[in-house]
């Protein structure tokens, strides 16, 4: 049976197009998600606005221009009116094909996005029964809003997404208790939650635990240095964690190092580090960095004791604490690696090339610091270098005591064959021009366990499909059977090449542009095409230290991707450096 299609003009009259044009149908279903009790939808079309959100902080207007007419916004309107939270309302479209594309081009385009499908849905994502709802406490909601660029989005979308409930347990004044994101989270409890927490930390996390009247499933936290007192509350409740000495070991940088067999030293101030350097005949270059640092803040990178001094002299105390590790500075290319870990065994492992920082010999930038300039993913690191890597990280957090988890490490590749040259000004890794006389080994330099920041975090999810933050929060309850289910990248593994560019405070002052972002793309709309993520951290008129304070931190970030290839992308992301421009007086 063939469908008939008729038109009706403005004055009613009917024609029969059927035979005229080919034509396609589609369904489109709304349904109410939530809505004022007072709220009623406005008669007339001038008096309503409509508007997309696309995340927490960022909303766009659409109008009758976005529709094609009014009288189709209206039609859209009334779908919406009568859509109620039970039954949702549907609408078939009627649209003609694509003129010049028959039923050919149809069933390519369907094929199309069939394979698609299959490339993104390439995990066993049917269940054979429902999970089972639970509530996860978490330590510390998240230091930053997301309106000043936080990971909040990520973790509490994620528990949503996962039939996950979250009990914040953090100041009453923190951010997720404010109107517009309380219904991210079931309930809130008060902790305070200090910079630096104190021996009696973990009893008042088990404490504000059990003072919440409903039931907890379990505990986490994506602050390092809470990693271990957190696991210490969660023996005290008898809730799901990993053991307290391997967190011990992760989060301070001295015992990691001496853990992997470095030739490690502590020290809290200049005169000891440069008696334990002389004692002990260390060469250089050294490095020296905080135990309990983050940020990059505090590592130097010293070719004396003159160097050395000084060295220490920067690191901001008031953050970081006094003592400090001396180790042996590594030259191979750093890397950033992801692992999945599962009943001892990985499940997922992936590596970006960290580029040199300004520190490195052959960094680039005007202030000399470890802070991130670009990251790229997928590595190009050869497969024996990338096996090395994953071999030697596995066997380092099992040491640990670690059999589950998700940890964000960093590390260098000694002996590598590979090199950072530029050519054509362009900097990239290549294989080196003088081959190295040993085979290549694994330098770890820290482990982080939980998801890289909101960057990294994002650009793998969109690269390779893994949402770590919600794997995380998987592992804090045990589910390890949902865990293996989304650690399964792309069915054809990466879906582009990929680089974090991220911009650094270079100088200390009064932040005098607005956003990065808004002013490139004003100069350059055809970059906005080639980037899937980006936040500027700084408001007009904020004021901003400067690095030489100890204090590190970006004016901006921008995730840019690239289709064609590696160089294309690298080419891409130097332009937006050069382009995206700013004042800080």
């Amino acid at each position: 049976m063939s469908e008939v299609f008729v038109v009706k003009d403005e004055a009613n009259n009917e024609t029969d197009i059927s035979g005229s044009t080919s034509w396609k149908s589609m369904n489109v279903f709304f349904k109410e998600a939530s809505k004022s009790p007072k709220f009623s939808w406005p008669k007339n079309i001038e008096d309503t606005r409509v508007l997309i959100e696309l995340s927490s902080h960022e909303q766009h207007e659409i109008g009758p221009q976005d529709f094609g007419s009014a009288a189709a916004m209206r039609f859209m309107l009334d779908c919406f009116s009568v859509a109620c939270h039970e039954r949702g309302s549907v609408a078939r479209l009627v649209l003609p094909r694509s003129p010049g594309t028959g039923h050919k081009s149809v069933e390519a385009q369907s094929a199309s996005l069939d394979a698609e499908l299959s490339q993104r849905l390439s995990f066993p994502w049917l269940s054979t029964q429902a999970p089972r709802r639970q509530t996860l406490a978490i330590v510390d909601g998240g230091i930053t809003s997301p309106e000043n660029g936080g990971t909040g989005e990520s973790v509490y979308s994620a528990a949503a997404a996962l039939g996950i409930d979250m009990v914040v347990l953090d100041s009453p004044k923190h951010w997720v208790n404010s109107p517009k994101y309380t219904h991210w989270r079931k309930a809130a409890v008060p902790l305070e939650c200090p910079l630096e927490p104190d021996s009696e930390f973990a009893s008042r996390i088990a404490d504000a635990v059990r003072s919440y009247e409903g039931q907890i499933d379990g505990i986490v936290t994506f602050r390092d240095h809470y990693k271990l007192p957190v696991a210490e509350a969660a023996v005290k409740l008898s809730l799901p964690t990993y053991p307290p000495s391997a967190y011990d070991i992760a989060t301070d940088k001295f015992k990691t190092s001496v853990s992997e067999g470095h030739h490690a030293y502590a020290a809290s101030n200049a005169e000891e580090a440069c008696r334990i350097v002389q004692e002990h005949n260390m060469v250089f270059p050294l490095i020296i960095k905080p135990t309990n640092g983050f940020l990059s803040e505090g590592v130097f990178r010293v070719e004396n004791l003159s160097q050395l001094e000084a060295g220490v002299k920067g690191i901001n105390t008031e953050r970081h604490g006094s003592e400090f590790v001396i180790e042996k500075y590594c030259e191979g290319p750093e890397v950033d690696a992801n692992l999945v870990l599962c009943d001892g065994e990985f499940v997922f492992f992936e590596v970006s090339d960290d580029f040199p920082k300004s520190a490195d010999v052959n960094g680039r930038g005007n202030v000399k610091s470890f802070i991130e300039l670009a990251n790229v993913l997928p590595s190009k690191h050869p497969e024996n270098e990338l096996a090395a890597l994953r071999d030697s990280l596995h066997q380092s957090l099992l040491r640990m005591g670690f059999r589950d988890g998700f940890y964000h490490l960093e590390a260098r590749v000694e002996n590598s064959s590979m090199e950072y040259v530029t050519k054509g000004g362009i900097l990239d890794i290549t294989e080196r021009s003088v081959p190295a006389k040993a085979a290549p080994t694994a330098w770890l330099i820290e482990v982080n366990p939980r998801p890289p920041g909101i960057q990294a975090s994002d650009a793998i999810k969109h690269t390779y499909g893994i949402d770590y933050f919600g794997v995380a929060l998987l592992f804090a309850l045990e589910d390890k059977h949902r865990v293996k289910q989304l650690s399964h990248p792309f069915a054809q593994g990466p879906q582009y090449w990929c680089e974090m560019v991220f911009i650094p405070v270079e100088k200390g002052g009064v932040y005098e542009s607005g956003d990065v972002y808004a002013g490139l793309f004003e100069r350059r709309p055809d970059l906005a095409a080639c980037i899937s993520g980006s936040f500027c951290f700084l408001r007009k008129g904020d004021r901003v230290k400067d690095p030489s304070t100890g204090v590190n931190s970006w004016v901006a970030y921008f995730n840019v991707f690239s289709r064609e290839s590696r160089e294309h992308l690298l080419k891409v992301a130097d332009t937006i450096r050069q382009e995206g421009t700013f004042s800080i007086v």
